[in-house]
């Protein structure tokens, strides 16, 4: 039995070095907080990958390039101990372990304002952006990389967000939120019933905010893909009937 001791041991510190699932606490710049799923022999890469899709859904900017930070705007992730994760050594070697909490970090240098953040709504918007500033950052939303599962399945958590804020009465938060989601679902890859949803719903917000046209728009969009919704034939009869189109109405 003796012996057989260190044999054992042996097995057991083998065991220990096979890569495990993780699940991290990203703290971020809003205060809020994401949870995302990484492997312990995955590198520090692997998490501002992540950061990607989270910075367009809570807009806050994601350097292009992590390691040569430029602009009004620089971004850190900190580990527990307090240092900067490093992003060529793997997360395990970093002490990282299941439930860890890492800090996104956002400063400035003093002499530059902070730069407002923005919300990428459409691949329109893009284009326009890259033809204003050549030199401007890429879009940090891909929403191409992401599965239609990942994807429709972040979209229905923001969606449901956006339910909570309006019922609450924040208005313009959950047409924020509503734009979001949308942006997470690519024309022609995804699923009709819950982008009809996304415009109806937005649509609705647009009518609180007396932001007519908008709400014509997105109540169209949303006809277009579930023609027998009531509620937003409705939303755009009150549309056309403000705009002073009363026989369309």
């Amino acid at each position: 039995m003796v012996g057989a001791a260190p044999g054992h041991s042996e097995a057991v510190l083998g065991l220990q070095e096979v890569p495990i699932g993780l699940s991290l606490h990203l703290h971020l710049p809003s205060g809020k907080q994401e949870v995302v799923s990484v492997r312990s022999d995955d590198l520090g890469h692997k998490i501002w990958s992540l950061l990607r899709p989270i910075a367009a859904m809570h807009r806050f900017q994601l350097p292009a390039d992590p390691v040569h930070q430029h602009g009004d705007t620089i971004l850190t992730v900190l580990r527990p101990d307090g240092r900067p994760l490093q992003l060529n050594e793997t997360l395990r070697g970093q002490g990282l372990k299941d439930g860890s909490k890492l800090q996104v970090k956002e400063s400035e240098p003093q002499s530059k304002q902070r730069v407002t953040d923005r919300l990428i709504l459409s691949e329109a918007e893009v284009r326009k952006q890259q033809e204003e500033n050549t030199d401007a950052m890429p879009a940090v939303f891909e929403p191409a990389s992401w599965s239609q599962q990942e994807r429709e399945a972040r979209a229905a958590s923001l969606k449901q967000r956006a339910n909570d804020a309006f019922k609450t009465g924040d208005v313009g938060e959950a047409r924020e939120l509503y734009s979001a989601a949308i942006t997470w679902l690519p024309p022609g890859e995804s699923s009709p019933d819950l982008v009809a949803a996304l415009f109806g719903n937005r649509a609705l917000m647009h009518l609180k905010l007396k932001k007519w046209q908008d709400a014509r728009d997105d109540a169209e969009k949303s006809l277009e893909l579930m023609p027998g919704n009531d509620k937003v034939r409705y939303r755009l009869g009150l549309a056309l009937h403000e705009l002073g189109h009363l026989g369309a109405s």
